[in-house]
């Protein structure tokens, strides 16, 4: 397979959430208990990309996975130290 990765936008909202909710519905990877909406996941791209980095990895024009940075610890020490967390649509490993 040919991928693709690029910035995501608040459009790739729906895809990433299509990924994303049966995480925190079906395992325990994810600290959530209820998946957000595309809305609300599309929040959190633009949020997310103010500042850290949010790709998307595309199949054939289809988000297939994401991959974000946020901030680890708010203490100006931790300044240039980010988690990293990736989510990869089952179909794909």
């Amino acid at each position: 397979m040919n991928y693709k990765v690029r910035a995501a936008t608040p459009a790739d909202a729906s895809a990433i959430q299509a990924i994303y909710a049966p995480m925190v519905l079906e395992t325990f990877i994810s600290f959530e208990l209820t998946p957000p909406t595309v809305e609300e996941m599309a929040a959190r791209i633009s949020a997310t990309l103010s500042t850290y980095p949010y790709l998307v990895a595309e199949v054939e024009g289809n988000v297939v996975g994401c991959a974000y940075a946020s901030q680890h610890r708010a203490r100006e020490a931790y300044r240039w130290s980010v988690d990293v967390t990736v989510y990869v649509n089952p179909a794909v490993h």
